[in-house]
């Protein structure tokens, strides 16, 4: 074998080796893309009090240049209204930013965000919390479990923030 591998040209040998590194990289990148989809299918299908917590450090990484530059900017409230249209389907309910004194920065809504809902979450000092309860609906009798994740944001003149995002599951079957 080795004597077929000696009489075969340059060119041939190169193409081998090219072949096989070709080869290595499409397996490795097969298994990276394959690891990096079942996270992404695992947070936004599996354990809802997660689903909060990844949709918020991934409205964080995309605002957070935004926060430094201009927090007051047109963009920010842009990219907060378009994650939660993006992913409601998910059952993101609430997106909203608080400043240090639980001041509604920017949010999701048109209308303004219930103080209940505000001070529902105690957020401490925490980088990140998640933290999860019931309500029924008096007029139909359904039964509701609303996830708030709180993501810790540091706001410009040092100030420290909290990134909120709210999902709601619904049972059908109550």
């Amino acid at each position: 074998m080795l004597e077929k591998m000696k009489s075969l040209s340059l060119r041939w040998k190169f193409g081998v080796v090219m072949l096989a590194a070709l080869l290595v990289m499409v397996v490795v990148l097969y298994f990276t893309l394959q690891l990096f989809l079942k996270r992404e299918f695992a947070a936004l299908y599996g354990d809802p009090a997660t689903k909060g917590l990844f949709i918020a450090e991934l409205l964080l990484s995309d605002v957070k240049p935004i926060i430094d530059k201009d927090i007051d900017s047109q963009k920010l409230e842009v990219s907060v209204k378009a994650y939660k249209t993006l992913y409601g389907v998910y059952g993101i309910r609430y997106i909203f930013l608080l400043d240090e004194n639980k001041q509604v920065i920017v949010d999701s809504e048109e209308k303004p965000i219930a103080q209940s809902l505000i001070d529902a979450n105690p957020m401490t000092d925490e980088n990140k919390s998640c933290m999860s309860y019931s309500s029924t609906n008096k007029q139909t009798g359904q039964k509701y479990t609303w996830h708030d994740c709180a993501l810790a944001v540091k706001l410009p003149s040092d100030a420290q923030g909290h990134l909120r995002v709210i999902t709601l599951e619904h049972f059908a079957d109550s």
